[in-house]
């Protein structure tokens, strides 16, 4: 049996602006996961989307989902995520406390 891995999930998203630089028009996603090399890299644009916070959520949960078939064929012991969204880092880290209403508390930034 192969060695569990230890991954690095790297992601991003991008949206594209119109010439006003108000007006969304393209926006696309990309992941990486390593374990010293790559073992998945993909990219793709996306035909809906409502913000760069979305853009960026999709990124991460594209590269999860990426993982997650990955760790059916090889062991993964560990996925240590890195992506540029703090408010999408901080959503989905069981570190941070839950609010009142349930859900994880805004990230400072946003408070």
């Amino acid at each position: 049996m192969s060695e569990s891995l230890s991954l690095v999930l790297r992601f991003d998203g991008s949206v594209g602006y119109g010439p006003d630089n108000a007006d969304p028009r393209s926006a696309a996603i990309g992941y990486v996961a390593e374990a010293g090399e790559p073992l998945i890299d993909e990219s793709r644009a996306l035909s809906a989307f409502v913000s760069s916070t979305y853009v960026e959520f999709r990124a991460l949960v594209a590269g999860a989902r990426a993982v997650a078939t990955l760790s059916t064929h090889r062991p993964v012991s560990a996925v240590h995520i890195r992506g540029d969204a703090a408010a999408v880092i901080d959503t989905v880290d069981p570190t941070q406390p839950i609010g009142r209403s349930g859900g994880r508390d805004p990230p400072p930034a946003c408070r």
